[in-house]
C-alpha cells in the first residue's frame, strides 16, 4: 500500500566537490534511502448538489447569512435581499385587517342594541369581511415577493461555492451559491501508479492541512492514456469538516530502498542499452563506467552494483 510522506523527511544529499584541475563537477556515491514519491490533488466530487441563484437583478442584497464550508440544513436562510419595504406593506396590512376585524365586532354590538337594523349590520360586516379577503390575498403576493428574495437551502449539505460579481453582494446580479450533500461525497484524482492503490485499502490525504484517514473505493484505468493513468476514488473515513477547501492532497511513498548506495539521477545515463556513468581516470580523462541500478527515485537512483561508497561521479 501506499503510505503519506513524514512531516519532515531529511535526505543526506551526495557531496558534491569542483576539482580545481578539472572543469568537471564531480558527486561522490553515498548511503542512505531512496523514495520514489507521487504527490496529485484530488477534486470533491458529489452525488447530489444544487446551485442558487436569485430569480431577480439588480436588487440591493441586505444579508448574506453563511460563508464558504459553513454546513446548512434543509430551509435554512442563505441570503436575503432588502425587502424592508415590503416588510412595512405587509405591517400595514395586518393593521388594516385588525382595524376592520374590529369594526366587525362593532357591528355585531350594534346589531344587539338595534335588533331592527340587523340587515344593514350584516351587510357591513360582510363588506368588511370581503375588504379582509382582498388584503390577506395582497399579503399572500407580498409574501411570495419577499420568497423570490430569498435564498433557501434545499437540502442539508455544505456551502461548497459563494460566486458574487460584487465581491461586496451590493446587488442581486451574479450571487451564486453552491450547496453539496457531503455524506455521499468522494475526492477524485489521476495517478500515474493505480497497482499501488487497491479497492478497499487505506491511504491518508491531506485536506486543508488536515490529515484524513481515506479508503480507496475504485481505481479506473484512463482509456487511451499512453502513460497508463487511472482515476481513483477516495472516500474520507469521517467525513469532511466545515471548514476544509474541497482540494485534497494525496502524497504517497510509491516504493523505497532503505540504506543502499545512491548518486543523483541525473548522473546516470542509457549507452548501448547499459547504464553507465562517467568518471575520471587517473589522467583527468572522461571514461565511461558500467553500473546496474535498483530503484529510480524523485532525485536519486539506487546504485546496485557497479560503485562503492566513497567514489566519486561526474555530475555534469
Amino acid at each position: 500500500g501506499c503510505s503519506i510522506l513524514p512531516k519532515e523527511q531529511e535526505f543526506h544529499k551526495p557531496k558534491i566537490e569542483q576539482d580545481t584541475e578539472s572543469p568537471y563537477e564531480l558527486v561522490y556515491v553515498e548511503k542512505g534511502n531512496v523514495q520514489l514519491t507521487e504527490k496529485f490533488s484530488c477534486d470533491c466530487i458529489a452525488n447530489n448538489s444544487e446551485e442558487l441563484a436569485f430569480k431577480l437583478g439588480g436588487e440591493k442584497v441586505n444579508q448574506v447569512h453563511v460563508k464558504k464550508g459553513d454546513r446548512v440544513t434543509k430551509g435554512m436562510v442563505l441570503a436575503e435581499l432588502d425587502t424592508e419595504e415590503l416588510q412595512k406593506e405587509i405591517q400595514e396590512n395586518y393593521y388594516a385587517i385588525e382595524r376592520l376585524q374590529n369594526d366587525i365586532v362593532h357591528e355585531e354590538h350594534l346589531k344587539e342594541i338595534y335588533p331592527e337594523r340587523e340587515e344593514i349590520q350584516n351587510q357591513i360586516i360582510s363588506e368588511y369581511r370581503d375588504q379582509i379577503d382582498v388584503i390577506q390575498t395582497r399579503i399572500s403576493d407580498l409574501n411570495r415577493k419577499i420568497a423570490e428574495r430569498t435564498i433557501v437551502a434545499g437540502m442539508d449539505g455544505i456551502v461548497t461555492r459563494i460566486q458574487a460579481v460584487d465581491e461586496e453582494y451590493r446587488t442581486s446580479e451574479g450571487v451564486v451559491f453552491v450547496v453539496i450533500e457531503d455524506e455521499n461525497c468522494y475526492f477524485e484524482g489521476i495517478t500515474k501508479y493505480p497497482d499501488k492503490y487497491e479497492v478497499g485499502t487505506s491511504i491518508e490525504m491531506s485536506i486543508a492541512e488536515e490529515i484524513y484517514n481515506c479508503e480507496i473505493i475504485s481505481n479506473e484505468p484512463i482509456e487511451g492514456d499512453e502513460e497508463k493513468k487511472a482515476t481513483i476514488h477516495i472516500k474520507p473515513e469521517e467525513g469532511i469538516l466545515a471548514e476544509t477547501s474541497f482540494v485534497g492532497i494525496v502524497n504517497s511513498v510509491i516504493e523505497e530502498r532503505v540504506d543502499v548506495k545512491y548518486i543523483p539521477n541525473h548522473c546516470v545515463m542509457r549507452m548501448n542499452g547499459k547504464y553507465v556513468v562517467y568518471v575520471l581516470d587517473e589522467q583527468g580523462f572522461l571514461s565511461t563506467k558500467d553500473i546496474a541500478i535498483g530503484l529510480v527515485g524523485d532525485e536519486f537512483t539506487e546504485i546496485t552494483s557497479g560503485l562503492e561508497c566513497g567514489e566519486m561521479v561526474v555530475a555534469k
